[in-house]
C-alpha cells in the first residue's frame, strides 16, 4: 500500500538507557505527527547529555576519585576470580542447558519485596546477594564478586536522552558466617 510505511533501526545500549529509549520513541512519534499535521516544532530541551557530562566532570573531583578508589580497593581486597567446580569455561560457547527461564511464584515475590524493604535495599540487591551466596556455596569460595549495570540518572536529568549507567560490583563475604539479612544489607 502506498500509505503504509515501516521504520526500523538499531540503537546500541551504550548510547541510550531504557528511559532514553522511551523518550526517543515518544519524541520520534510526536515529531512525525507534528510534521503530518503541520504543527510547529517542539521547543528544544533545556538540558542535553553534554550538560550531564559537564556536571559529572565538575563533580568527579580528584578528592572524590581518590576516596572512591580507596573505598573500592578496601571492599574488593579479598576478591578472587570465581572458580566453579565444573561447567563451561569463560569463552566457551553457551549450550541450551546453560540457561533456563524461571517464573517466580507470586507469594515468593511478595515475600522477597517485604524482606528487601525491611532492610532498605532494592529487590535487585536481594537477588544479587542470593546469586552470590549460591555461587559461593557451589564454588566453595567464601568471597564472591558479581556485578551489574545500574541506572545512574540524576534527578535533574529525567527528560534527557543518553546513557546514564554505571557498573556496580556486589562483593559478598561469607567469612564469620553472616546471616543472609546482613549479607543483603552489606551488598545493597
Amino acid at each position: 500500500r502506498e500509505d503504509l510505511h515501516i521504520l526500523g533501526g538499531f540503537i546500541h545500549n551504550s548510547a541510550m538507557d531504557a528511559t532514553s529509549h522511551r523518550l526517543f520513541i515518544h519524541e520520534l512519534m510526536e515529531g512525525y505527527f507534528r510534521e503530518v499535521e503541520r504543527r510547529p516544532d517542539i521547543p528544544a530541551r533545556m538540558l542535553q547529555h553534554s550538560d550531564y557530562a559537564q556536571w559529572e566532570a565538575q563533580w568527579l573531583t580528584p578528592r572524590r576519585l581518590e576516596e572512591a578508589d580507596r573505598l573500592w580497593s578496601e571492599r574488593l581486597a579479598d576478591a578472587t576470580p570465581l572458580q566453579l567446580p565444573k561447567g563451561r569455561m569463560y569463552g566457551d560457547a553457551a549450550t541450551s542447558w546453560a540457561t533456563e527461564r524461571m517464573l517466580m511464584p507470586e507469594q515468593l515475590h511478595t515475600d522477597a519485596l517485604a524482606f528487601a524493604s525491611g532492610r532498605r535495599v532494592s529487590l535487585s540487591a536481594l537477588f544479587y546477594a542470593a546469586l552470590a551466596v549460591a555461587l559461593a556455596r557451589w564454588s566453595r569460595q567464601d568471597a564472591i564478586l558479581v556485578g551489574t549495570v545500574l541506572s545512574a540518572r540524576p534527578a535533574g536529568f529525567r527528560g534527557v536522552m543518553g546513557s546514564f549507567t554505571q557498573i556496580r560490583p556486589f562483593f559478598i563475604s561469607l567469612k564469620n558466617d553472616p546471616t543472609f539479612g546482613d549479607l543483603v544489607t552489606d551488598a545493597g
